[in-house]
């Protein structure tokens, strides 16, 4: 059996999902950094990973909205609840209170990826002149205190 029908889809896989690099790629599967050029070429890998690195920046948005219109939700609750002793008791949904924190996490890991894909991509930079909707490490350390001052 040829090595490109034994190593082909993995390669694409860690090519294309996980952003390695081929220079790593050949250290992980017996295939040289010159032949996974070829099949890169062959399979598109370049323009199948900026792809998906623009389907995840989407999601991504409207993760980040979802977020947002679930802590304005609490806010509201507290803000509803009044202050001082004639403030009644908020009781945050359990589930929702995890789903926060879970979005959150969740928003932070994308972050994350999406820094990897972009530093070891090369053939993107004509796309970097476009607004990406990301957050920076800033906006969410503020998004998120501001979440937790609305909870105390």
């Amino acid at each position: 059996m040829a090595k490109k029908d034994v190593y082909f889809d993995e390669a694409e896989e860690l090519y294309v999902i996980q952003a390695l690099t081929l220079e790593s790629i050949s250290k992980r599967i017996p295939v040289s950094t010159r032949t996974l050029q070829e099949w890169s070429k062959q399979g598109n890998w370049e323009r199948k990973r900026a792809d998906r690195l623009r389907n995840r920046r989407v999601s991504r948005q409207e993760t980040e909205d979802l977020y947002l219109m679930l802590v304005r939700n609490v806010k509201r609750q507290f803000e509803a609840a009044g202050e001082g002793e004639d403030a009644e008791p908020v009781v945050i949904d359990p589930v929702q209170g995890r789903l926060i924190l879970g979005i959150q996490r969740a928003l932070l890991d994308a972050k994350k990826y999406e820094e990897l894909a972009e530093k070891v991509a090369t053939d993107s930079a004509d796309e970097s002149d476009e607004p990406t909707g990301q957050l920076s490490d800033e906006e969410i350390a503020h998004r998120v205190s501001e979440l937790i001052k609305s909870l105390s």
